[in-house]
C-alpha cells in the first residue's frame, strides 16, 4: 500500500514467496502465486469494499481470498485450486468454492456485490459475481 499523503509503502500481504500458504492467518504470512520465475506472479487483481476489506484474484492458485480489514487475517472465499482452462462453470452452482476460476483477469466490487470475470479460454470466459448472504 502506498500511503501518498505521506510518501510511504506499507506491505499489507504476502512473504514475496510462491504459493498457496496463510488463510486463516495473518495476511502477512501469506504467499500467492506458484511460479517463482514470472515477473508478476500471483495477486492480478485487488478490489475493496465499503469497510476496507480487499479482495485478491490470486491468479495462479485460480482462487479469490479476502483480507480482513479489521483482523489482517486473510481466507479464500472462491475458486478451488484444481481449476481446468477450458471447463465452463455450472450456472447452478452456489458454492464459490467450487468455482472454475483458471484465469481471474480482474475484479470489481459494488453495493456488496464482486464481480469476477474469468478467462476460461482465449475465446471464451466467465463472470462470476459472489455476494454476501443476507443474514
Amino acid at each position: 500500500m502506498i500511503d501518498v499523503k505521506r510518501h510511504a509503502v506499507r506491505t499489507l500481504a504476502g512473504t514475496g514467496k510462491p504459493g498457496y500458504e496463510g488463510d486463516n492467518g495473518d495476511a502477512l504470512n501469506a504467499t500467492f502465486g506458484s511460479d517463482a520465475t514470472a515477473k508478476f506472479d500471483g495477486p492480478i487483481s485487488l478490489s475493496l469494499d465499503e469497510e476496507g476489506n480487499i479482495f485478491v484474484g490470486d491468479r495462479q492458485n485460480h482462487v479469490v481470498r479476502m483480507i480482513h480489514k479489521k483482523s489482517n487475517v486473510i481466507e479464500t472465499i472462491a475458486g478451488n485450486r484444481n481449476s481446468v482452462k477450458g471447463e465452463s462453470n455450472n450456472l447452478e452452482e452456489t458454492d464459490p468454492l467450487k468455482l472454475n476460476l483458471p484465469e481471474i483477469s480482474s475484479m470489481d466490487y459494488y453495493d456488496g456485490y464482486l464481480f469476477v470475470p474469468t478467462d476460461i479460454t482465449p475465446e471464451e470466459g466467465d463472470l462470476a459475481v459472489l455476494t454476501r448472504k443476507k443474514r
